[in-house]
């Protein structure tokens, strides 16, 4: 694997104020204590930390990843100029409030976990719809988002959707950050286009659209770091996503549902950013699904935990409405 540009990008950023730390807690039961583990983003990515605090924990765990291959290295610059060409910029500032802010303690999240009879009623409804129930779950959050935080609730939004490429680069580490994104493009309300919408996101996996964002993610390969600082300082503080939405997916192995810490319950969220100031992440655990908000300051004179925790609850509410 290449040198890894990916850590440089969270040192720039945490040069100008904004803190990498991602929110990593979990409980050994529902409403048990949080145990707090939070990890700079520049170290790992979330499925590759969750990896090794289970094994550390004393059960390490196979995970059978998509096999891909990577592109041949002629193929690097075209990539790049792909990506610099398709990279999402918002038309316009879209947030009622925005005021680029230092970042919160790391802590400063909300989670749900849904009842096994809303789960059900998520998967029915997903089912009905023909999309995944974390890409319904992220339509509804999306709609709930602009209602409450646009100043125009019609208004385009993007979330950026982390691709795991460790099927591309079986040698790289557990605790490095092995990936890529395609980016979720919401033109018009997301609850009225599911289906088209969730068979665009199909496609882009489908046809290996990451690769042209893994090629700008590494632009360091040919502008170096001084080139990364010079894009840092110019978009620190611009919003160009909605956020970050993480889908961890399910995790119903035998031997971690048989195990100790089959009732783990997990708040697990990306650092966010005035960039993309929504940290939402989706995991399903031993049969019980937990969803994680994070929201930046950037966006809001709120208090970030109790308006998440008021998102979600719509959330919540939403999915067996």
């Amino acid at each position: 694997m290449k040198k890894n540009w990916g850590p440089v990008w969270f040192e720039l950023r945490a040069q100008k104020g904004q803190s990498d730390l991602c929110t990593f807690m979990y409980s050994e039961t529902p409403g048990g204590k949080m145990v707090h583990a939070h990890f700079p983003h520049r170290e790992a990515d979330g499925l590759g930390r969750l990896l090794t605090t289970l094994e550390k924990d004393g059960l390490p765990l196979k995970i059978e990843h998509k096999k891909l291959t990577p592109p041949p290295r002629w193929m690097n610059l075209p990539l790049l100029v792909k990506g610099l060409l398709k990279h999402p910029v918002a038309k316009k500032n879209p947030w009622k409030s925005f005021v680029s802010k230092p970042s919160e303690p790391p802590d400063r999240a909300a989670t749900i976990t849904l009842t096994s009879q809303e789960d059900d009623a998520l998967k029915s409804r997903a089912r009905a719809e023909g999309v995944s129930p974390s890409f319904l779950m992220l339509s509804i959050a999306t709609d709930l988002i602009r209602d409450r935080l646009y100043k125009n609730a019609e208004d385009e939004a993007y979330w950026l959707f982390p691709v795991d490429l460790r099927g591309a680069f079986p040698e790289a580490a557990l605790n490095e950050l092995t990936l890529s994104f395609v980016p979720l493009h919401f033109t018009n309300r997301a609850m009225t286009a599911l289906q088209s919408n969730y068979q665009k996101l199909r496609q882009q996996l489908k046809s290996g659209e990451y690769w042209a964002y893994y090629a700008l993610y590494h632009i360091g390969d040919w502008i170096g770091r001084g080139g990364m600082k010079f894009l840092v300082d110019r978009t620190h503080e611009k919003s160009f996503w909605m956020g970050s939405f993480s889908d961890l997916g399910s995790w119903t192995q035998p031997e971690l549902c048989e195990s100790a810490f089959k009732d783990r319950v997990w708040s697990l969220s990306p650092p966010g950013s005035p960039s993309y100031p929504f940290g939402l992440t989706n995991i399903e655990w031993c049969g019980k699904r937990s969803i994680t908000m994070r929201i930046h300051p950037s966006i809001t004179d709120e208090d970030t935990v109790t308006l998440a925790s008021e998102l979600l609850e719509k959330l919540r509410k939403t999915i067996v409405s």
